[in-house]
C-alpha cells in the first residue's frame, strides 16, 4: 500500500483514473476511478445573538463564507449549512443544521435539565468526532433530550445524550444539548476541530462527493433534484436500467461491476464510480485459515496418512497367475 497525494484545480467536471502498471493475478483492482465535480466555497449561515468562539472557529476554515444573523425568515440567504446558537428562530431552516441547546419540538421529546453532566462515552468512529477528545470538557448544565429513532448519540452522559447526529426528512442534523458558554469546550482544542468536522459532515457538497464513490457489490444511492421523469441508470457495459425515484433520491441495488455509472434525468447527468477497493478481496494468496460466521474458523486442508485397501492389487496378481497357468497348460497340450 502506497499513499500518493496529487494536487490540482479542476476546470471542468470529469473522471479521474488511476492505474497501477503491475503484473499480478487480479487485474481488475489495478485501476480505480473517481468522479470530479466543481465546488463553490461552503456557505454557512450563523444564527446567534453573538458568540465569538463559533464565529472564529468557522472563519478559520478554508474556502468558507460565513453570514451572521439574529433572525431566520422563510427567505433564507443562499447557504449550505445553518448553525443555530442558543436561540429559537421564528422559522426553522430547511437545511443541514447544527444547533446548540435549542431545537424544534418535532425533533425529539422534551428533555430534562441536568446539572454538571460529565461525558462518559463517545462514538469515536463517527466522522464528527475524528481527532476530537471530550474528556477534559466541563459542562455547567444541559437540557438532555430523549434520543429519537433517527439519531445516534455520539457523546453520552450518565443522564443521556449530550451530542446527537442523524438524518431526518432528507437533511442532516447535529444537536448539542448545552450552551457553549456554559461549558469549557470553546477553550479546548477539540472545539474548532469539531466545528470543522461538523461543517464537512453537514456540507451537501461533501455528502454528494462521497455518494459518487462506491465499492463494487454495494448499493449506489444518489440524491437528485429537477426533472425526475424518465430517469435512467447507464451501467459500465452500456446497459441501461430504469431508475426508481423515491423522496428525491434513487438507489441502484448493487454496483455489480467496476467502472463508471451515469444517472441521466432530464437534461442532467450525474456520474458515479465503483471500485474494487477491498484489501481482503485483492489478496489472492492461499490462506492458512478462514473465518466462517462470527467465531468458527476453517483451516487449510493437510495430508493425513490412512490405511489403503490392498485386495485389489492381490486379486490382480492372482488373476495374472491364473492367466499364466492357463496359457502354459494350453501350450503343453497343443
Amino acid at each position: 500500500t502506497v499513499a500518493e497525494v496529487v494536487t490540482f484545480t479542476p476546470k471542468v467536471p470529469g473522471i479521474l483514473r488511476a492505474t497501477l502498471e503491475v503484473e499480478d493475478d487480479l487485474k481488475i483492482d489495478n485501476s480505480a476511478f473517481a468522479s470530479v465535480t466543481l465546488s463553490h466555497p461552503t456557505r454557512v449561515l450563523l444564527l446567534t445573538h453573538g458568540n465569538k468562539f463559533i464565529e472564529r472557529a468557522l472563519k478559520s476554515l478554508a474556502n468558507m463564507e460565513v453570514v451572521i444573523s439574529e433572525n431566520c425568515t422563510t427567505k433564507l440567504p443562499e447557504c449550505d449549512v445553518v448553525v443555530v446558537d442558543n436561540l429559537v428562530p421564528s422559522v426553522w431552516p430547511e437545511r443541514n443544521i447544527l444547533t446548540f441547546k435549542a431545537a424544534p419540538t418535532n425533533w425529539f421529546a422534551a428533555g430534562k435539565p441536568v446539572t454538571a453532566p460529565s461525558v462518559v462515552d463517545t462514538k469515536v468512529g463517527h466522522p464528527l468526532l475524528r481527532s476530537v477528545n471530550l474528556d477534559n470538557v466541563e459542562i455547567a448544565s444541559a437540557n438532555v433530550p430523549v434520543r429519537p429513532s433517527w439519531a445516534v448519540s455520539i457523546a453520552e452522559a450518565r443522564e443521556g445524550a449530550l451530542v446527537l447526529a442523524g438524518e431526518l426528512q432528507q437533511r442532516r442534523i447535529v444537536h448539542v444539548a448545552f450552551d457553549l458558554l456554559d461549558s469549557t469546550w470553546p477553550l479546548r482544542l477539540s472545539f474548532p476541530i469539531f466545528m470543522a468536522n461538523a461543517v464537512d459532515w453537514l456540507n451537501p457538497q461533501a455528502e454528494m462527493q462521497l455518494s459518487l464513490q462506491a465499492h463494487t457489490g454495494n448499493p449506489l444511492r444518489l440524491k437528485i433534484t429537477g426533472d425526475l421523469t424518465n430517469a435512467v441508470w447507464e451501467l459500465p457495459g452500456g446497459v441501461q436500467e430504469k431508475a426508481v425515484i423515491s423522496e428525491g433520491s434513487t438507489t441502484l441495488g448493487t454496483a455489480r461491476e467496476q467502472g463508471i455509472y451515469r444517472l441521466r434525468f432530464g437534461t442532467n447527468v450525474l456520474t458515479a464510480c465503483a471500485n474494487l477497493a477491498d484489501a481482503g478481496e485483492s489478496d489472492t494468496q492461499p490462506r492458512e485459515e478462514m473465518l466462517v460466521g462470527a467465531r468458527q474458523t476453517l483451516k487449510a486442508s493437510v495430508s493425513i496418512p490412512t490405511n489403503r485397501e490392498l485386495w485389489r492389487w492381490l486379486a490382480l496378481g492372482a488373476l495374472a497367475v491364473l492367466m499364466f497357468e492357463w496359457w502354459y497348460y494350453h501350450k503343453r497340450t497343443a
